[in-house]
């Protein structure tokens, strides 16, 4: 009953749908600012690209398409805030971590997760969105190899974070954004198959996250 409440309201006014837009993308704006004070302070390439991709995913949120076709269950809206602000835990100086493999090695993942976030990003264009929803069933660029490439460009950008800075903090956070990032998948597709396009989609495109695993 809360659930449908809720999306009853987000349907209706759409003054909400435009609060809530501001306030992620002044959350978005704060990731930004903790990418740019990492880069200041390493001058490494990784947080330097970071700090590119967040600000085009700021610039996404601001200009992405309207739409009343929002999964808005309790536990999407869980998921979504659990799978998109955990990077507020992380920490990169304080916390005593190792490099399980050679530095460069962890970088260089970073920077292809990274790049293959800004690719997946620029696919999906103004329908991407942060909670489960319909803003059109996107199938060209990076769609055409897995059905959630965003998520796979994370999955590949958070194994290089965790084997250059290890720590078991670190590991925890990662492991609650990726029960997240899981629930997010199957709740955007409980939306997502409502539309007979997706299905057909989704018949073409077979794997969610990785080719021939998931």
């Amino acid at each position: 009953m809360l659930a449908e409440f809720i999306n009853n309201l987000w349907a209706r006014y759409k003054i909400l749908r435009f609060g809530v837009r501001i306030i992620v993308v002044a959350l978005l704006f704060n990731f930004c600012l903790q990418a740019f004070e990492v880069y200041s302070q390493t001058k490494k390439i990784n947080y330097f690209l970071l700090l590119i991709a967040e600000l085009f995913t700021v610039g996404l949120v601001i200009f992405s398409r309207d739409t009343k076709k929002v999964n808005l269950s309790i536990l999407a809206i869980f998921s979504t805030i659990g799978g998109s602000f955990y990077y507020i835990f992380f920490d990169f100086f304080q916390y005593p971590h190792v490099s399980l493999i050679p530095l460069s090695y962890g970088v260089s993942l970073q920077c292809l997760g990274i790049v293959m976030q800004i690719f997946s990003k620029a696919s999906l264009g103004f329908s991407f969105g942060l909670a489960p929803a319909n803003r059109g069933i996107q199938q060209r660029g990076a769609y055409r190899f897995v059905r959630h490439p965003i998520y796979a460009s994370y999955l590949v950008a958070h194994i290089g974070f965790i084997l250059s800075f290890f720590s078991f903090f670190n590991l925890l956070v990662l492991c609650f954004n990726w029960m997240c990032q899981f629930i997010r998948i199957f709740e955007e597709e409980k939306i997502l198959r409502k539309d007979p396009g997706y299905i057909i989609y989704a018949r073409k495109v077979r794997w969610r996250l990785v080719p021939g695993i998931f």
